[in-house]
């Protein structure tokens, strides 16, 4: 079996968190045994798990190679948000999503003695590629504020934020809402990841077929790497705010093809847990 080169790109962090069992649960001995064959070393496994578990993201029960580690609340909330975009955008591209015509807007005023609050505020906004309009104050076209409202609660400043919605916004001296959309976002640039990443995973791209299942798993590893590099700074909006034919529904339908090849990679290497995530949300579209 041909082993994967560790690579910096791939994240060690994705690889354990694909691990993750449908049922919340990792398992040592597996994570080690798969990560070894991958090109993962013992020690950059160790050091993911080390953060996960001291920033509350799982609990551990053994040491070692016998340890087994649950998911928490915390895990749920980093990862859950990034299911539900993911879910609106397949919608968005099939067109059951359409966009209300109101913008979304969130503003805060909190003072330095809460800085921390303050600051994990704007990640969360930024996590979520809401624009900044001025000191405090930013947009998005989708809506935002139960996760937003969540963590203020959670950081104790929720007296501090304000949340609206407006129909009408203008910025820059623009006021259509594409133009709007294209003032605030790096759209240009986004775009240009979302081509290269279908020029590097599309159909073009697969000139022969991979025999092992390791070998498709490793490349399962650089796409979904690559797919997150090119789509986070993408704030997945509505398709009327975007230019014609937009490459990021190219790139998503990438995603949907290639994770149904990951799914076949994954049972036949007997790993039932690897990119489970991907399963849930692809089986929710079907449904939808």
């Amino acid at each position: 079996t041909a082993q994967m080169t560790a690579n910096p790109d791939l994240g060690s962090r994705a690889f354990v968190t694909g691990m993750v069992r449908p049922d919340g649960t990792l398992v040592a001995d597996e994570l080690y045994t798969v990560g070894e064959r991958l090109g993962f070393t013992v020690h950059q496994i160790r050091l993911v798990l080390a953060r996960l578990v001291d920033d509350g993201s799982f609990t551990q029960e053994g040491r070692g190679r016998r340890a087994v580690l649950r998911t928490t609340e915390r895990y749920a909330a980093l990862v859950e948000p990034e299911h539900g975009w993911l879910r609106l955008a397949y919608l968005q591209d099939e067109g059951a999503a359409p966009w209300d015509g109101r913008w979304r807007l969130v503003a805060f005023s909190i003072d330095e003695e809460r800085r921390a609050a303050r600051n994990a505020l704007r990640e969360l906004l930024h996590a979520m590629a809401a624009a900044p309009l001025a000191g405090g104050l930013y947009v998005h076209a989708n809506e935002l504020g139960a996760e937003v409202a969540a963590e203020a609660d959670r950081l104790g400043v929720a007296d501090h934020v304000t949340i609206a919605r407006a129909t009408e916004l203008e910025v820059g001296g623009r006021s259509e809402p594409a133009a709007v959309a294209a003032h605030l976002w790096p759209l240009d640039r986004i775009a240009d990841g979302y081509r290269e990443f279908v020029a590097t995973f599309g159909p073009d791209a697969r000139s022969r077929a991979v025999g092992d299942p390791l070998d498709e798993l490793a490349r399962g590893f650089e796409l979904v790497a690559a797919f997150r590099r090119c789509s986070e700074a993408d704030p997945l909006l509505p398709p009327e705010l975007l230019p014609a034919r937009w490459p990021g529904v190219g790139a998503r339908d990438v995603l949907r093809r290639c994770s149904a090849r990951i799914a076949r990679a994954r049972t036949a290497a007997g790993l039932p847990a690897l990119f489970s995530r991907f399963d849930r949300l692809f089986d929710e579209l079907h449904d939808h």
